[in-house]
């Protein structure tokens, strides 16, 4: 962090780390209660969140430690809200020259696949800044990425899955390496903002695909 670099720890480390040192770095608190949450928001400052999945049945009840912080300190950029109350699930905070990150840890690690698709896309999109690969998918839909311009999508689904790909900006061409294929590029996607700025990054070509049940494909971009 002292070196301006980004760091990201569990819900789980933020506990074990108390009074350990981590008091003297951010003002964050693991208070030992539970939450059921399935309504979620994306985005930091008022008036600025995003409806990632809420008001809907169907999504599963997932139970999170809850995080106590401190606003204007701390930024939620992925949060739960159940009874008016935001619970985060992703948190950032600064320290020195770098961010801190906080991913929240289900009870169930399970349950982290039953996160929604727009819950896991976020934190995605933060996590993965520097990662080639981006993809707006299901659970259970794994990158293998490689450093050669290739990279894997693997599905563990029982069904087909729809999957945007967002590659570097400008890529121009993806590629099937197997059927030879290429995929014609759709619409294009932001990388992730830099906290507490208004400004957005570049943008990202994606790719829509559909990769079958239980199966895997391989592809090639070119600048």
């Amino acid at each position: 962090l002292k070196a301006g670099k980004n760091v990201v720890i569990t819900s789980g480390l933020l506990a074990a780390l108390k009074d350990k040192g981590i008091d003297d770095i951010v003002e964050l608190q693991c208070t030992g209660r539970k939450v059921a949450v399935r309504n979620y928001l994306g985005g930091y400052g008022p008036g600025n969140g995003i409806q990632l999945a809420g008001a809907d049945s169907k999504n599963p009840m997932v139970m999170i430690p809850e995080i106590r912080f401190l606003t204007n300190d701390a930024w939620q950029l992925v949060s739960a809200v159940e009874a008016d109350t935001g619970f985060p699930i992703l948190l950032m905070d600064r320290y020195s020259k770098g961010i801190l990150y906080i991913l929240t840890i289900p009870e169930n690690q399970g349950d982290l696949y039953n996160y929604p698709q727009g819950v896991l896309t976020a934190i995605k999109r933060v996590l993965l800044r520097d990662f080639p690969v981006w993809t707006d998918s299901p659970a259970k839909v794994s990158v293998f990425a490689y450093d050669n311009h290739t990279f894997v999508l693997q599905s563990f689904l029982g069904e087909e899955a729809d999957v945007n790909i967002s590659l570097p900006p400008g890529v121009s061409k993806l590629r099937d390496i197997v059927t030879g294929t290429e995929i014609s590029p759709g619409p294009t996607t932001r990388t992730a903002d830099e906290p507490r700025q208004r400004v957005q990054g570049p943008r990202r070509p994606t790719f829509p695909v559909r990769i079958p049940p239980h199966s895997y494909e391989v592809f090639s971009f070119e600048p």
